[in-house]
C-alpha cells in the first residue's frame, strides 16, 4: 500500500479534528459540516483500515473500493452513535 495513501489518510483525520475545535459549541453547525467533520475525523480511518485489510489479502480493485464504500458508512454510523452516546 503506498505511503501517499496513508499520508493523506492522516491529514484529512488531522482536518476533520481541526475542524472539529473549531465548530465547538457552534449550536447552529450544518448537518452538511458535521457530516465532513465525522467523515474526516472517524469514517476514513475504518476506510483505510478496510481497504488496506482488502489489498493486502488480495482482493480486486472492485473488491477493495467496495471495502473502502464499507468502511465509511460503518465509520459514520460508529461516530454518530458515539456522540449520541456522549450527549446525556
Amino acid at each position: 500500500m503506498a505511503s501517499h495513501y496513508l499520508a493523506h489518510v492522516t491529514r484529512a483525520v488531522c482536518q476533520g479534528e481541526v475542524l472539529q475545535v473549531h465548530e465547538r459549541g457552534n449550536l447552529d453547525l450544518t448537518e452538511e459540516t458535521y457530516s465532513e467533520i465525522i467523515k474526516k475525523k472517524t469514517a476514513v480511518l475504518y476506510s483505510a483500515s478496510c481497504r488496506v485489510g482488502a489489498y493486502y489479502a488480495g482482493a480486486t480493485d472492485a473488491q477493495a473500493m467496495a471495502l473502502d464504500d464499507f468502511g465509511v458508512g460503518i465509520g459514520m454510523a460508529f461516530q454518530i452513535v458515539d456522540d449520541v452516546l456522549d450527549a446525556d
